[in-house]
């Protein structure tokens, strides 16, 4: 079994608590960590957060929560807009 962190990223229109339950039957079921990075809950169809700002937003969690870069060290699932912002 993988050790690696499990990443979760909601679509847009959506808030953090969307994957709450999702992450905790994971951790419960295999024991894998999974990580919480808050981009923020864009719950409108505003336009006034662009994919560049959540990608900006997304890059510096990454990079404080020191989650490295390189290719097959984390596990990340994705909804929607969460795979643009990826």
């Amino acid at each position: 079994m993988t050790n690696r962190p499990v990443i979760i990223l909601h679509g847009w229109s959506d808030t953090s608590d969307s994957f709450r339950n999702l992450a905790k039957k994971i951790s419960e079921e295999t024991g894998r960590t999974t990580d919480h990075i808050w981009l923020g809950d864009y719950v409108s169809l505003d336009d006034d957060v662009r994919i560049s700002d959540l990608a900006a937003a997304l890059q510096f969690a990454w990079q404080s929560m020191s989650l490295s870069t390189e290719p097959h060290t984390q596990d990340v699932i994705l909804h929607s807009t969460g795979g643009l912002i990826l």
